[in-house]
């Protein structure tokens, strides 16, 4: 039995925004380190074949509350702006699949599985796509700084043909980087606010 959460009507700025930003920052050298899918017949086996972003952010609760939300997959509808619907064909725990409905560029339904390799509350969760995928690993952790502060930080390894195939877009692979990195800027602010609003 598959469960499901509520689906969210694509907007244009959670696309025209990241994208006009992510051409900015490549014109400058700027930024930081019909539905398809991320279905393909091989998988990247060095780090030649991916791009790495990652960003941190201090998010002012407690490290079990930041855990408990932004390292349970089936939230991220909720905070991060490009996915549309999130499912799960399980509990909240390792060897569960993930099938995550997003916008990515222009393509405002892009598929992708991914299955939950580490949990390892409330420090560390880890979700990659299986063989046969291209690959994309999500990695995130969580660090204390006080009582009522967490570090959390958010790295993506994202397979360098994946952009123009769930885009369809001559170039895509250009503004790929800095597009993801203003991406993950505006869900983690998302995500701060939400958390400590509560």
């Amino acid at each position: 039995m598959v469960n499901s959460l509520n689906t969210k009507h694509i907007r244009p700025f959670r696309i025209i925004i990241p994208l006009f930003l992510a051409m900015i920052a490549t014109q400058y050298g700027c930024g930081s380190d019909s539905a398809s899918s991320a279905f393909d017949n091989e998988k990247p086996v060095n780090p030649d074949d991916y791009f790495v972003v990652e960003r941190s952010i201090e998010i002012n609760r407690p490290i079990n509350v930041v855990f408990n939300y932004a390292g349970n997959p089936s939230f991220d509808i909720h905070w991060r702006n490009e996915v549309n619907e999130m499912t799960a064909d399980g509990p909240w725990a390792v060897g569960t699949n993930y099938y995550e409905d997003s916008t990515i560029l222009f393509n405002p339904h892009y598929l992708t599985v991914t299955k939950l390799e580490v949990l390892d509350p409330p420090f560390r969760m880890v979700v990659q796509t299986p063989p046969g995928h291209l690959h994309l690993r999500a990695e995130r952790t969580f660090k204390v700084i006080d009582d009522d502060t967490t570090m959390f930080t958010y790295q993506l390894q994202v397979d360098k043909r994946m952009p123009r195939k769930a885009s369809s877009m001559p170039g895509s692979g250009m503004v790929a980087k800095p597009y993801y990195y203003q991406v993950m800027k505006f869900y983690q602010w998302r995500l701060k606010r939400t958390l400590e609003s509560q």
